[in-house]
């Protein structure tokens, strides 16, 4: 990286150490344990239920060059 910015370890000198093993363990296993319940919890599927209809409306956008389902895109490129 070029010089002149500013690095983390600048700014937090606890940075330049290096952490001890298991220090974040702690904290990472709490976070999977909140993940894993909101991910319990929630009412959203597991795959969204319209990822042909997205898929095709993608596909659709990129070979007709449109940005909308109406065309206005293609119809303007049409024009000239």
């Amino acid at each position: 990286m070029g010089g002149g910015g500013t690095r983390e370890a600048d700014l937090w000198p606890e940075f330049r150490q290096p952490r001890p093993p298991g220090r974040l363990r702690p904290d990472i296993e709490a976070l999977h344990a909140r993940l894993d319940a909101a991910q319990a919890a929630t009412a959203l599927p597991d795959a969204p239920a319209a990822r042909d209809a997205l898929h095709d409306l993608i596909v659709r956008a990129r070979l007709d060059g449109a940005v909308a389902p109406t065309g206005r895109r293609a119809a303007a490129s049409a024009e000239r």
